[in-house]
């Protein structure tokens, strides 16, 4: 199934030829292949306008032109090694806050894993980014996935956010800082902070963060929520980001030990120790409290299982397989 709803203008058929050829492919390979036969450069000019599904059954609309929605439409997700974790350690029923949603392509996988029971609690302040979730949204009905526009960070206020313009990528907006031109494109956007948020979320057992280098921000302003819930945690981990943003690696992983937790990189395959200088290459971080660290093992194992898996039902995890089977 090429998990593709035709609309208006015809599917093209680079795009066509990518999904019968990779979307069920294992998520190590697939994602490297799928360049070969419809590279961004290609999608970009298409500016292609799709509903697709995840693995899981459920929906994103998306437009091929933004690279995050151009990679669900060939493979019916973006990063799958985010998914992987949420598959090891969230069952249906539970709670994943996911700060920073962009289009919506690992909530649709997150709800997808969770179910009609579960909750996906969805933090984004750009407007076209909101729009396009609210629109996916839509398209899953049945799901519970609350979408809130707002910034998160260390205080509840005001804050100057940079927008991108359309047909840029969907992940460069963030909260400005001194490390921004004067001459970037700002609006107004409200922050709240996961501490002032706690008693609508409930405990989460999955938090996920992608704020362009404000993650320490968000940290802080969830201590009192993360001491009392624990969540294993997913930080993008970007030196240049955090650098703009005025602090660094060490500083956030410090932040973190804090809060007492380990921290480990996820790797294509692996997890390892986590590089704190200033060359470190771009990666997300697991943060894991000490007292679970157990499951490292298990989410390393799990990971394994899902790129080295075809993308079938029953036998990969981010398809709703049962990961005892």
């Amino acid at each position: 199934m090429s998990g593709q709803i035709h609309k208006t203008a015809r599917k093209p058929f680079r795009l066509a030829l990518a999904q019968a050829m990779f979307r069920n492919l294992p998520p190590l390979f697939a994602p490297r292949l799928r360049g070969y036969v419809y590279p961004y450069r290609r999608a970009l000019r298409d500016n292609y306008s799709f509903s697709a599904l995840s693995h899981g059954g459920t929906w994103l609309e998306g437009n091929t032109s933004d690279p995050h929605a151009y990679s669900f439409s060939v493979t019916g997700y973006y990063d799958w090694r985010n998914i992987a974790v949420a598959a090891a350690v969230c069952q249906e029923g539970d709670t994943i806050i996911e700060v920073g949603a962009n289009v919506g392509t690992e909530t649709v996988c997150f709800a997808a894993l969770l179910g009609s029971r579960g909750k996906v609690i969805a933090f984004e302040p750009a407007p076209s980014n909101i729009d396009a979730l609210r629109k996916t949204m839509a398209l899953n009905s049945n799901l519970n996935i609350t979408l809130f526009p707002n910034a998160v960070g260390e205080a509840c206020k005001r804050l100057r956010f940079c927008a991108f313009k359309s047909r840029e990528n969907s992940g460069l907006g963030h909260i400005a800082t001194s490390g921004d031109a004067e001459s970037a494109e700002h609006i107004e956007v409200e922050c709240v902070t996961l501490d002032s948020m706690s008693e609508m979320m409930g405990a989460a057992r999955l938090l996920a963060v992608d704020v362009e280098g404000l993650e320490d921000s968000v940290l802080k302003g969830a201590r009192r929520y993360i001491q009392e819930n624990r969540p294993v945690i997913i930080l993008e981990a970007v030196p240049m980001h955090q650098k703009r943003a005025g602090s660094t690696l060490r500083h956030l992983h410090a932040t973190l030990v804090s809060f007492g937790y380990k921290v480990r990189t996820i790797g294509t395959i692996r997890l390892g120790e986590a590089d704190l200088s200033d060359s470190a290459k771009a990666t997300n971080w697991l943060c894991v409290h000490r007292e679970q660290s157990d499951l490292f093992r298990h989410i390393a194992d799990v990971m394994r299982r899902v790129a080295f898996f075809p993308c079938i039902r029953g036998l990969n995890p981010i398809c709703g397989g049962s990961l005892d089977a």
